[in-house]
């Protein structure tokens, strides 16, 4: 097993995720290249008083690897009502178990951002159909009234290609516009 694995990705992994075979066309340079800051596009409309709501979704897409094309998603929720991170989670782990079929939970615990803002995750694998299995990540972060998630997804085999990569960028998530930081 890979050393550069963060070591809760190691208790997941089974058997038949460690075959010799899975790890064949593993991406290779498109992993080495520096990584650079994302920003947002910054863009004003008017909304309608009569129910539209600002839950933008920004899609970060990724290489295609074992059948599927990694993608980031970022979505934000206004006007939460949840006291941290953790309580924005457990309300929307509700819903996640109740609309996946097979949902099994791997990986739920709070943790903290690489700018020490405090978030919650979970992990889980489940099956969309017959012959997939996938393991999602979902990062729940709370700023101020705002609430946003995280959600990347990967193959057993693109979990340990990719997997790291992943979870990397997503911890260098921040909640704060950088004209904002002082």
């Amino acid at each position: 097993m890979s050393n550069d694995l963060p070591e809760y990705y190691q208790n997941l992994a089974s058997s038949t995720d460690q075959h010799p075979d899975n790890q064949r066309n593993a991406p290779t340079a498109s992993l080495t290249a520096e990584p650079c800051p994302y920003y947002a596009d910054a863009f004003h409309c008017t909304l309608p008083h009569d129910g539209w709501t600002d839950r933008s979704t920004h899609m970060l897409t990724g290489p295609t690897h074992d059948g599927l094309t990694h993608r980031l998603s970022i979505t934000t929720i206004p006007d939460v009502e949840a006291s941290d991170a953790s309580a924005l989670a457990q309300h929307e782990r509700g819903r996640l178990t109740e609309q996946l079929d097979g949902c099994r939970i791997l990986i739920d615990d709070p943790i903290s951002l690489d700018c020490g803002h405090p978030a919650h995750r979970l992990i889980y694998r489940w099956h969309p159909d017959a012959h997939r299995t996938l393991y999602q990540e979902h990062m729940y972060v709370l700023h101020k009234t705002t609430g946003y998630v995280l959600i990347a997804g990967c193959t057993p085999k693109t979990r340990k290609t990719l997997g790291p990569k992943i979870e990397r960028m997503m911890r260098t998530f921040r909640p704060v516009a950088p004209e904002d930081e002082a």
